[in-house]
């Protein structure tokens, strides 16, 4: 059972080309997966984050920021709702397509 000390947030969008599902990164721009993804502990550095990401919205980067909630598992960070499990893995309609084909990663059914 993950207790509430293992949770933290990582900040979220869609590029606005393309609309690839994208997550903020340590070095402050966009990456594709969580594993590259900073994730905040404390709603200071989040906000100071979040305020950060909304900039690329102004500037037609990215669009729909969000944070959202992932645990630390052994295989990294995971996140919390089917949504997002979802998002992280790509598009369920057939898995030798978009970034599940790369990885070899997919949300079996009941996942």
């Amino acid at each position: 059972m993950t207790g509430q000390s293992d949770i933290s947030k990582v900040i979220t969008a869609n590029m606005l080309e393309g609309g690839l599902v994208v997550y903020r990164s340590i070095a402050g721009g966009w990456c594709f997966t969580l594993a590259e993804a900073a994730h905040y502990r404390d709603d200071s550095s989040l906000s100071r984050a979040l305020d950060t990401a909304l900039q690329d919205v102004t500037n037609d980067v990215v669009v729909d920021v969000y944070a959202l909630d992932v645990v630390r598992e052994n295989t990294g960070l995971q996140p919390r709702t089917l949504k997002e499990k979802i998002r992280s893995a790509g598009p369920t309609v057939r898995v030798d397509l978009g970034k599940q084909a790369e990885t070899g990663s997919y949300l079996a059914a009941g996942e």
